[in-house]
């Protein structure tokens, strides 16, 4: 039975890295989703495969993200697509993440996903749009190749989110990154 029968309009997967897309297979089976939007790149491995034929299977759109495209605009909330870069600008995987920028009421967002150094430095031609961020969810996962001191600077954000497992095996967030 779906446990959540009205859906979802769009699955954003904001690249085709496994701790980004892992639960995407089992929610598009279990929840109506009319588009997922990717980055317009896939990993020659099963997972990717698996949810490929899934998106196939359900007949659900796939499309493509551009930067600039306004993903929902309502009175309260605006969600637009900052990035990834064309292909070829960057390297392909984390620096070609795709970027949202969240507009609630007053309130300004930033989501980074994976993006690198490579990548925030494109995302610096937006220009005023991304200056002036009230929250800035730092680019992978806190790594010490993300949110530059740069970026940093540029954005303004007063808040920095990181999405990092406690004693993960990477050890985000990195020393190097907290300093900046």
């Amino acid at each position: 039975e779906k446990f959540c029968p009205k859906g979802l309009k769009q699955l954003l997967l904001t690249h085709p890295d496994q701790d980004h897309l892992g639960g995407a297979e089992f929610l598009l089976k279990n929840i109506p989703v009319s588009t997922v939007i990717y980055n317009g790149e896939w990993r020659d491995n099963r997972s990717n495969s698996n949810l490929r034929d899934t998106i196939e299977d359900l007949q659900i759109d796939l499309q493509e993200d551009l930067p600039g495209m306004l993903l929902d605009k309502s009175k309260t909330v605006r969600l637009k697509v900052m990035g990834p870069p064309p292909t070829g600008v960057c390297k392909s995987g984390n620096e070609r993440s795709i970027i949202l920028l969240v507009e609630y009421f007053n309130t300004r967002i930033l989501l980074n996903a994976d993006a690198g150094f490579e990548e925030e430095e494109w995302l610096l031609n937006w220009g005023e749009i991304i200056s002036g961020i009230d929250i800035l969810k730092l680019g992978h996962h806190g790594s010490s190749g993300s949110s530059s001191a740069e970026f940093l600077e540029f954005t303004q954000a007063s808040l920095g989110l990181i999405s990092a497992g406690r004693r993960n095996r990477y050890g985000h967030p990195a020393a190097e990154l907290l300093q900046r």
